[in-house]
């Protein structure tokens, strides 16, 4: 595989402007993703707005504006419009070339321009109708005879990637830029055919795109697609060697293609950089922020989707030796911190929370929340009972049931603060009956428990814990 700093691309194929009914940001996302304007007008990719939602609605009996659909794809346009990309199934294009008409799309699928935040205040950057099946797609113009045939299948981890690859694959087959540029007035679907035929047989790749690299689980299109003794190449983000749910993912998958008899492949889309790259959703890679200390950026590794590749990095001959047998080793799991969770601050003493933090622009960024000026561990938990009849007589262990519930338990817990004055951290020990560990240290003293003669603190600015032991 290549390990010598790649320099990135600085400008992409094609303008914004190339682009039918796809203005504003939805454009320069197109060309920024390396989409060529063919490929987008034959799928069909479009700027719908509020005027265009009840329309958008109707076409793909989504219910009215009102209902739930209708209120999240509301939300997700704005004021500012969103990119409408329309997802088919394998089955829908495959029944459609066979009986020649075109395939319709099965679900919809929204890039906001402005996006919108979930629950959690996290930016919601596409937007998928609620409660739909994501399908495996193929492109709509892709002929019925590649499902079957193409000796390789490309599984990409979304829609514009997908299309990234085939634009690429039509390039690298000679398609010029002439050729993928999508006229006014002309049958895109047809033009595009014309160019798929042109790729000799044992170089097709069907590019299926999936919702994301946990989507794929349980969907009936995999009954549809006969994988047998096809190489099968994932393309997910590149972070399957560092990131262990993505790499639990992407085994899982591997596995799949093995039973349905496939060859599995992984392309390698970790690629080191001379210099920041930027995804395609404009972003600057964090993994590429690695400026030595004169201020010149050190070659590093950055993280990539397959349009990024394609839009940054080079054609689609420099992908093929990517392509590797195997996945990396396993990365480490780290520990998934979720809202609501809890945790001991050693240093400060105190106990925390973590909580979401919006800014003014609604980007959330997580933090820990102090909840009380005091911190703790769990020292001991000793269970005694007395020897029952059968043990005394027979000098064995008896584990039943009867036995263990005359047991009582007793615990040590051991509990710091920082001295008001001083700052100098204090140590103290509270024990007392083990049901200690299901109150808050406010009502320890009411469970009988063995407090420190020292108080805790409390004009410390913090309420004091009301929450159970976490």
């Amino acid at each position: 595989m290549p390990d010598s700093p790649a320099q990135l691309v600085p400008e992409p194929l094609w303008a914004p402007a190339d682009y039918h009914d796809v203005i504003d940001d939805a454009a320069i996302k197109l060309s920024t993703s390396a989409v060529a304007p063919l490929v987008a007008a034959a799928r069909g990719y479009r700027t719908v707005d509020a005027a265009g939602l009840k329309n958008l609605l109707v076409e793909y009996s989504m219910g009215p504006v009102n209902g739930r659909v209708g209120r999240a794809f509301k939300e997700a346009i704005g004021y500012d419009g969103a990119l409408l990309m329309p997802w088919f199934s394998l089955e829908s294009v495959r029944q459609a070339a066979n009986y020649h008409r075109a395939p319709h799309p099965v679900t919809a699928q929204l890039r906001p321009q402005r996006a919108p935040v979930d629950d959690a205040n996290r930016p919601m950057k596409y937007v998928f109708a609620r409660d739909s099946s994501i399908p495996l797609d193929i492109h709509p113009a892709v002929p019925a005879d590649w499902v079957d045939t193409a000796p390789t299948v490309l599984l990409a981890e979304g829609l514009l990637k997908g299309d990234a690859a085939l634009s690429a694959i039509l390039r690298h087959h000679g398609a010029t830029m002439g050729e993928l540029a999508a006229p006014a007035g002309g049958d895109h679907t047809e033009a595009l055919q014309r160019l798929m035929a042109t790729v000799p047989v044992p170089d097709r790749v069907l590019v299926v795109s999936l919702g994301g690299v946990g989507n794929y689980h349980s969907n009936p299109d995999w009954n549809t697609l006969d994988l047998r003794g096809r190489e099968a190449w994932i393309a997910v983000d590149g972070d399957v060697g560092e990131n262990w749910n993505v790499w639990n993912q992407v085994h899982q998958m591997w596995g799949l293609l093995e039973r349905k008899r496939a060859v599995p492949r992984l392309v390698d889309l970790n690629v080191v950089v001379e210099r920041t790259a930027r995804n395609t959703d404009g972003e600057t890679d964090s993994a590429t922020s690695n400026a030595g200390t004169d201020g010149v950026q050190a070659p590093t590794v950055s993280k990539m989707g397959m349009d990024d590749y394609l839009a940054q990095i080079g054609p689609w001959s420099s992908l093929l030796p990517r392509v590797v047998p195997c996945l990396p080793p396993c990365p480490p799991k780290e520990s998934t911190v979720q809202f609501k969770d809890w945790r001991m601050n050693d240093t400060l003493c105190t106990a925390e929370e973590y909580v979401p933090n919006p800014d003014a622009a609604g980007v959330n960024h997580p933090r820990w929340e102090t909840r009380c000026a005091i911190s703790g561990r769990i020292a001991s938990v000793e269970q005694r009972r007395e020897a029952t009849p059968t043990e005394i007589r027979t000098g064995h262990f008896d584990d039943s049931p009867e036995a263990e519930a005359t047991a009582t338990a007793e615990c040590t817990i051991e509990v710091s603060f920082l001295d008001e004055t001083t700052g100098a951290r204090i140590t103290r020990t509270v024990s007392g009956p083990a049901s200690l560990l299901s109150d808050p240290p406010a009502e320890w003293h009411r469970r009988g428990a063995t407090c420190p003669r020292k108080s805790t603190p409390t004009a410390t600015g913090h309420r004091p814990c009301s929450g159970g032991a976490r």
